[in-house]
């Protein structure tokens, strides 16, 4: 099975977003695309079906390619890998992007109350030291 088109959030994914956004300023897919980083790389093991709770009416919805973007085939590439790297059977690419990016927006929302938040964890994960190496 292939990623979706359409991904939900869980409600408290999408509370969780809605204060990093009231703190940060950051646009909706920014928030989303550090929270799936930070989920995928993430070396701790962990039981990804407790993200799976499924959205309700209030839940934020996006298109798959808003939060990817141009790097749509990398996140492809990278979930494909975690599952076969863990030889994840039970659960699809799309049930694994939904429980990584509600993962990853929950981890976002433990660790980010300001934009310097974001930048400082940035500059750990060498992603600062990166960009200025250009």
């Amino acid at each position: 099975m292939a990623l979706p088109n359409k991904i939900k959030l869980s409600e408290e994914a999408t509370q969780r977003m809605k204060f990093i956004k009231s703190k940060t300023q950051l646009e909706d897919w920014m928030i989303a695309r550090l929270g799936l980083c930070l989920s995928l790389g993430d070396r701790q093991l962990v039981d990804l079906r407790k993200y799976l709770v499924q959205g309700g009416k209030d839940s934020k919805e996006y298109n798959r390619y808003t939060i990817s973007g141009e790097f749509d085939l990398l996140f492809h590439q990278l979930i494909l890998t975690y599952r076969d790297r863990l030889q994840i059977e039970d659960l699809d690419e799309s049930d694994l992007m939904r429980a990584h990016l509600n993962r990853g927006i929950m981890m976002l929302g433990r660790q980010v109350r300001s934009i310097g938040d974001v930048a400082q964890m940035l500059s750990k994960e060498g992603a600062v030291a990166a960009l200025d190496a250009d």
